[in-house]
């Protein structure tokens, strides 16, 4: 019987020989890639938190500043119905809903940058409070959405159930940090 360093020297002189390493089939054995479980764990999943962090501040970013700049836009998204948003709101409700918006747009700008720098912060500990803070912020905010939409007297609208689809995307993207997850994927550089 041969030792597993001359079968491992006669496996690499054939692969030499042939051309190169055998054929594989697609993704298999690639770091990353999707047939062998680096997506969901190991290394890759801290460039998956970044990732999420960009996309997350990216979205806020474009919502906070079409909210703080424009907020009749989403006013008119989230409110309009046949009446129109003004016919229903008379006597300066339409003006608080606008300034609530834009402060709205602005808080949302913030988080942004708040979430953009958080991706190159090291420690794992905060990166992970983080992560729960959305959690939390957005499982609320979905459970709110939908107590609205369902039991107030709010019209049943096809925008209404999108934005509230978005936040239960969120939440279950944060979620899956928060439950499932190691502490070393939010740690930088380990």
């Amino acid at each position: 019987m041969a030792s597993p360093q001359a079968s491992n020297k006669k496996a690499r002189n054939t692969m030499l020989r042939i051309g190169g390493p055998p054929a594989r089939p697609f993704g298999a054995g690639r770091r990353g890639a999707p047939g062998d479980g680096a997506f969901l764990f190991g290394r890759n999943a801290k460039t998956r938190v970044n990732r999420l962090f960009t996309v997350h501040a990216l979205i806020m970013l474009a919502v906070g500043l079409v909210s703080a700049s424009f907020p009749e836009v989403l006013v008119y998204i989230l409110h309009h119905n046949a009446e129109g948003f003004h016919a229903r709101h008379e006597g300066g409700a339409a003006r608080i809903a606008f300034v609530t918006m834009r402060v709205f747009g602005c808080f949302l700008l913030a988080q942004a940058y708040v979430l953009y720098v958080v991706r190159t912060v090291s420690d794992g500990t905060m990166r992970r409070a983080v992560v729960q803070s959305y959690f939390v912020a957005f499982f609320l905010t979905t459970i709110a959405l939908t107590r609205a939409q369902l039991t107030e007297d709010m019209p049943v609208r096809t925008s209404n159930w999108l934005v509230i689809s978005i936040f239960a995307v969120l939440t279950a993207a944060y979620a899956w940090y928060s439950f499932f997850e190691r502490i070393s994927v939010f740690e930088l550089g380990r």
